[in-house]
């Protein structure tokens, strides 16, 4: 949804009572990415530096509280995510062998200037996007943190990533090693019921 989209449900279905006028735009198709645009890229965030990182953005940044470096300090922030304790190597080929669509990893160092282990060296995996349409980073970020459970339980607690997930009955699946896949499968009622709410404030197709 757009921000306009987004104000327009929030204003009714929580009945705000704002006096809200949203013009909508000319040209603008729900399916464009921003570069379809033609528009000039402006980051909205020293940390969201690029396209390719705002995609990647929100799956990435429910590490972080998780001790896991999303790559802020570096030149490559939300393109790529490690820490002193992972292998680099052998997180890449778990992730792979996952087959997660719309994204590709292979293994990366690097050293975060700033931020979370600032000044120390950090392995981890680098994100390739090999097909946008496909990417739900969502469902990336969960198979990530399953990952990282399963490789190093002693220094990854998924218990930590709930604040930025905010859903206790996923952490719970997550716990009982519940496959991503699977957990969002099971959102499918939810997502009906939001998808009918939503398409009363849509403004494009």
């Amino acid at each position: 949804m757009t921000i306009g989209e987004l104000a327009r449900m929030f204003n009714a279905e929580n009945k705000i009572g704002c006096d809200l006028h949203v013009i909508p735009m000319r040209g603008w198709k729900r399916q464009y990415f921003y570069a379809d645009t033609g528009l000039k890229w402006i980051p909205p965030s020293p940390s969201l530096r690029t396209l390719r990182g705002t995609l990647l953005y929100p799956g990435l940044e429910i590490l972080q509280n998780a001790g896991v470096s999303v790559g802020r300090g570096t030149p490559a922030p939300f393109e790529e995510f490690g820490a002193p304790w992972i292998l680099g190597g052998e997180l890449a080929a778990e992730l792979n062998r996952r087959g997660i669509p719309g994204v590709r990893f292979r293994a990366a160092k690097f050293t975060p200037e700033t931020g979370l282990y600032q000044g120390e060296l950090c392995e981890g995996a680098a994100v390739e996007i090999t097909d946008g349409n496909a990417v739900r980073s969502t469902r990336m970020g969960l198979e990530i943190a399953a990952a990282l459970q399963k490789l190093y339980p002693d220094k990854f607690s998924v218990e930590k990533i709930l604040p930025l997930l905010g859903n206790a009955a996923t952490i719970e699946k997550l716990k009982n090693h519940a496959s991503p896949a699977d957990i969002i499968s099971g959102w499918a009622v939810d997502l009906v019921a939001f998808q009918r709410v939503r398409s009363k404030y849509l403004l494009y197709h």
